[in-house]
C-alpha cells in the first residue's frame, strides 16, 4: 500500500549498510546483521499495522466504517500536520503516534489550531 515495499527496501538498505559496511568476517556480518534486524524489526511491524489500518479504512464495507473512513480521509487531507505525519508514518520513515486528540482531529470532531503548521519534528 502507499509505496511501503519500496521505501522500506530503500530504508532497509541504509540500515543494513549502516550495520554491515565493510565487514566481512563472518563473526562480524552476523553481528551486523543481527543489530540490523533489532532495530529494523519494530520499525517492520509498525510499518505493516499501519499499512493494514490504512487499507482497512478504505476498503471496509460495513456502513459505520464507509463513513468514518471517507471521513477519516478527508479530514485527514485537509489538515497539513495530520497529513505530513500519516505520510510519514506509511513511507516508514519513522513512528509518530497519532493521540487520541489527533484523532479526533483526523475525523473531523473537534477542529485543530496547529492544522496549516507541519509538526515540530519534521
Amino acid at each position: 500500500m502507499a509505496a511501503q515495499g519500496m521505501n522500506t527496501s530503500i530504508t532497509d538498505a541504509e540500515s543494513l549498510a549502516r550495520h554491515v559496511g565493510g565487514e566481512s568476517s563472518p563473526a562480524a556480518v552476523d553481528a551486523g546483521i543481527r543489530s540490523y534486524e533489532a532495530e529494523r524489526l519494530p520499525e517492520l511491524v509498525h510499518i505493516g499495522r499501519t499499512s493494514h489500518n490504512a487499507a482497512r479504512m478504505i476498503t471496509d464495507l460495513s456502513w459505520t466504517g464507509r463513513v468514518v473512513g471517507r471521513r477519516a480521509l478527508r479530514c485527514t487531507g485537509g489538515n497539513d500536520r495530520l497529513r505530513y505525519t500519516v505520510m510519514h508514518n506509511m513511507a516508514g520513515l519513522g513512528q509518530h503516534r497519532l493521540s487520541l486528540l489527533d484523532r479526533l482531529h483526523q475525523v473531523g470532531v473537534l477542529p485543530d489550531p496547529r492544522a496549516r503548521r507541519l509538526p515540530a519534528w519534521a
